[in-house]
């Protein structure tokens, strides 16, 4: 159950909850994250002792960095930079909630990562925004989403002070939006090839949650008012408390439908016809003593009994309100998949699910939450070979005595389309051609590897080579046209130069392509579409080769 984005790599740059909330979902979703965390460790890693929790024990921790890897970097040092550079210049997704200005500090803000992997979809959790007076400045989610966009005012009594929202609310809602949105933006990058960064804010998700209200006020200039529990206008859209205190929620919204079936439940159907609450207009006006009513009724009994009652009315919509400890032993929670069972070496810890199934990609979590640079040591290992070229059989190198075609064994041959988004970039005027797994790139590749960030956003494509054959004395050697594409702020394609692979015996149009398949398979991997690490020969090539078009 590997999850609906498996294989995508996701490199985590993220503090306290609403960004690790986002790289957690992706995590759970079956993303590959690595988390960078400072030498003293991301500041969520206190929450367990905030909490009073025993020493090791980090729930809201847990929930949002489960599945994740742990690399420790400074990134106060160059060489740490430098290796954050690395990880970005492969990755699918970066993900960060720091401020603004601290990522233009460090170079990691959009335009510098950008430009050095134009495919990356870059998702970024601001408190308020990226511009205005107030772009830079510090919030949590208590600040900008509960507070500053008036959840607080909203779900104040009047008279009374304002609650306090729950930990994490608005940051668990803005990681979500921000999973969602990185998602659509790789979807986008499979039509266009190019990444593009994806943001939201603490203040808008607030803004959001409270849109009923501020679309409201928006298109008709009035505030729709904070209702009052004892005189509200609608009684089938209010809480109770039944006999020993237990309290529900009536889910009436539609009023003319609810309300026979709430008068034949409390065992009032002449209340269908008393002028007072006949219609809605008399139920608001009679408010005050019909909610009153209400709960006198609804105290005498138990809420076990009366849910019963309630059971036998299909039309009246209720809901227990529960605690925590009720949530937890509710059999349809269960049911709708809200626990998950985490590995944690032997053993499994049951953590609440993030909220989305996929029924055709099913995930589930992989490992608990990384001890702090857990993983330093396997992702640094995983970069150094991913610079070192692959080990291939010696194969004597071109020169005056002219490989033959059986220096070229077609072992698998796959015809590709090239099409317009591929493992680098926007490629233009995609053509098709073949890959093969050949002994041809054994006597070019000899070099050490060129490190991917100083070319960043690489695609290289066999690009109409045929036409250059009779230009070059075809069959007797054979021109390959690679294009190499970098994108910036828009999709051009540069024409690097032409190569003169000698080769003897490409005697028609099929074995030049096949001949075109074994150097474009240098530098693209045919199963995992990962760039190959260009040689030095190579670069020698292409510095003595190249021609300008």
């Amino acid at each position: 159950m590997a999850g609906p984005v498996e294989g995508i790599k996701v490199v985590e740059l993220g503090v306290w909850v609403a960004g690790p909330a986002a790289g957690g979902i992706l995590a759970d979703w079956g993303a590959d994250v690595i988390k960078i965390e400072p030498p003293a460790g991301d500041p969520g890693r206190m929450f367990g002792r905030m909490l009073g929790c025993d020493l090791g024990v980090n729930p809201p921790f847990e929930m949002d960095n489960r599945s994740k890897r742990s690399i420790v970097l400074d990134l106060a040092t160059e060489a740490d930079r430098g290796t954050a550079f690395e990880l970005l210049s492969d990755a699918d997704v970066f993900v960060t909630n720091l401020r603004p200005g601290a990522l233009q500090r460090l170079g990691l803000d959009f335009e510098s990562v950008a430009a050095r992997n134009s495919r990356l979809v870059y998702g970024l959790i601001t408190g308020y925004g990226q511009t205005g007076p107030d772009a830079d400045r510090a919030a949590y989610d208590v600040a900008a989403f509960w507070s500053r966009a008036g959840l607080a005012h909203l779900l104040t009594r009047p008279g009374d002070t304002p609650p306090f929202q729950r930990g994490g609310m608005g940051d668990h809602s803005a990681g979500m939006t921000l999973a969602a949105a990185i998602c659509a933006a790789l979807l986008a990058r499979e039509r266009t090839g190019i990444g593009q960064l994806v943001t939201t804010s603490l203040y808008r998700q607030g803004a959001y949650t409270v849109s009923f209200d501020l679309n409201t006020y928006l298109l008709t200039g009035q505030p729709i008012a904070i209702g009052q529990r004892e005189s509200m206008g609608n009684p089938c859209m209010n809480n109770y408390a039944a006999g020993g205190g237990r309290r529900f929620w009536i889910v009436g919204l539609d009023a003319e439908r609810h309300w026979p079936p709430l008068c034949r439940a409390v065992g009032h159907p002449e209340w269908l016809t008393d002028p007072r609450f006949a219609d809605a207009r008399g139920r608001a006006a009679n408010a005050v003593p019909l909610v009153a009513e209400l709960d006198e009724i609804f105290a005498t009994r138990s809420l076990e009994e009366w849910a019963e009652v309630f059971a036998g009315e299909p039309d009246f919509f209720w809901s227990p309100v529960n605690t925590l400890e009720d949530v937890v032993a509710d059999e349809q929670f269960h049911a709708a998949g809200g626990i998950v069972d985490v590995p944690d070496g032997e053993s499994v810890i049951p953590m609440a699910a993030t909220p989305a199934d996929f029924h055709g990609t099913p995930w589930a979590p992989r490992s608990a939450a990384p001890e702090l640079g857990q993983h330093t040591g396997e992702v640094l290992a995983e970069l150094k070979a991913r610079r070192r070229p692959a080990s291939l059989p010696t194969v004597p190198p071109p020169g005056p005595d002219r490989l033959t075609s059986s220096d070229f064994p077609v072992l698998w041959p796959v015809l590709t389309r090239w099409a317009d988004n591929d493992m680098f970039g926007h490629l233009n005027n995609a053509v098709y051609y073949q890959l093969f797994d050949t002994a041809i790139n054994a006597w070019i590749n000899t070099g050490t590897g060129l490190d991917p960030i100083t070319m960043p956003s690489l695609g290289i494509v066999a690009e109409s080579g045929c036409r250059y054959f009779s230009e070059l004395g075809f069959p007797e050697s054979l021109l390959v046209g690679l294009a190499v594409t970098r994108l910036g702020n828009s999709s051009v394609t540069y024409r690097l130069g032409v190569f003169r692979a000698a080769r003897e015996g490409a005697a028609d149009e099929g074995q030049a392509i096949t001949a075109l398949g074994h150097w474009v398979h240098v530098y693209v991997d045919r199963t995992s579409r990962k760039p190959v690490p260009i040689p030095d020969a190579i670069r020698s090539l292409l510095s003595t080769a190249c021609v300008s078009q």
